[in-house]
């Protein structure tokens, strides 16, 4: 009888046993998976903070380098700059956008006249545009003497720049 008892009792003890330690297993498994979870969770206001603070960042870039042209605006704010800094604008004639990568160049070649000091004054607002604009190729003629003051006349070229999307960039040689 005794052994009768030992050999119903032992198998279903060993079954229990083994099930009850893949159960220990599992919860340990389960146990970790959860800390992991809360540490991450208790980090979920600092990366959403980091995200929005990203979000800025992208939208301050984003205004200095531009998705689209927006060329008229670009070329009231140099005329408006112009008028403000005392100067006679001859001609402002866009050119043609030229991609390079990421980003294109929007150059735009400008005439204009007036006092050397106030060439210097729109040179230092167009620097202070929240628009990246990069003035090359400057050039002076002689100083020619008006009533008062002596006028320069001066050209150049003002690049802008503006953000190209991923399906209008030119491939990337590797």
């Amino acid at each position: 009888m005794l052994v009768a008892i030992f050999l119903y009792v032992v198998p279903g003890y060993l079954s229990q046993r083994d099930k009850l330690k893949g159960l220990n297993k599992t919860y340990n498994q389960k146990d970790s998976e959860l800390g992991t979870y809360k540490a991450i969770d208790s980090e979920l206001p600092k990366f959403k903070e980091e995200l929005e603070k990203l979000n800025k960042k992208l939208t301050d870039a984003l205004s200095k380098l531009p998705n689209t042209a927006d060329i008229d605006k670009f070329l009231v704010n140099i005329n408006n700059l112009g008028k403000s800094s005392a100067l006679s604008l001859k001609n402002i004639t866009p050119m043609s956008e030229v991609p390079r990568g990421f980003y294109a160049d929007i150059p735009v070649e400008v005439k204009l006249s007036g006092g050397y000091h106030d060439i210097a004054t729109f040179f230092d607002r167009v620097g202070k545009l929240t628009r990246i604009v990069n003035i090359n190729n400057v050039s002076f003629d002689a100083p020619q003497a008006a009533p008062g003051r002596t006028v320069i006349n001066a050209a150049f070229q003002a690049v802008t720049f503006r953000f190209l999307p991923p399906e209008a960039q030119a491939p990337t040689k590797k």
